[in-house]
Parts: structure tokens; C-alpha cells; sequence
């Protein structure tokens, strides 16, 4: 909560940045979820822009974005019952793991 600006009279606009785009088989199932840049995405697509900065962060590549060590854990053990309970080892498979280790 410390960080949560709640005075919207501070809030400085930057349309310059690109939007990031959430791309999880856990969270999202699969689906793109903007999770920042609505409003340019918006603003895009009034303007007919013909192209706009996106960054996509998928399954493992948003992990560094976790505020606190319980918010992974509980990212990993989500992908570790995908993993055990329903056999579904899509990252098991790939070079890159899943193992609370990698902390």
C-alpha cells in the first residue's frame, strides 16, 4: 500500500512508454491481459496508429516482477500443480524451470 499513489493530482502521464501485455497459461490461460496501457492502446486505435510499442512478458519472464518471495512461491506452486495434478509440463519440457531454487 506504501506504494500506491492515491493523490491523482500527482500523477504524471507518460504515453511515450510501451504497454506491457501479460501472457500467463497460469493466470491468464493463455490470453493476452494488458496490464499496463489501456488508455494508449485506446488512444491507438482512436488515432488508427499503425503500429504501437508493446513489450509481452510470458509464464517465467514476469516472475522478476513479483513484489515479495510469497508472491512467487505461490506463482510456482500454481505451475507445480499444473505440473504434478494435471500433468501439464508445458515449461518442465523447456530449458528453463520452474523450481523454487531460482528464487
Amino acid at each position: 500500500m506504501g506504494n500506491v499513489n492515491t493523490d491523482t493530482s500527482n500523477i504524471k502521464t507518460n504515453h511515450n512508454n510501451p504497454i506491457m501485455v501479460l501472457q500467463s497459461q497460469y493466470v491468464t490461460e493463455g490470453k493476452p491481459y494488458c496490464i499496463n496501457g489501456n488508455h494508449r492502446i485506446t488512444e491507438a486505435f482512436k488515432k488508427q496508429a499503425d503500429h504501437i510499442g508493446v513489450f509481452v512478458f510470458r509464464d517465467l519472464e514476469f516472475v522478476p516482477f513479483f513484489y515479495d518471495n510469497l508472491s512467487k512461491a505461490i506463482y510456482y506452486l500454481e505451475i507445480d500443480y499444473h505440473n504434478v495434478v494435471k500433468n501439464e509440463r508445458q515449461l518442465l519440457a523447456e530449458q528453463q524451470t520452474a523450481f523454487v531454487y531460482e528464487f
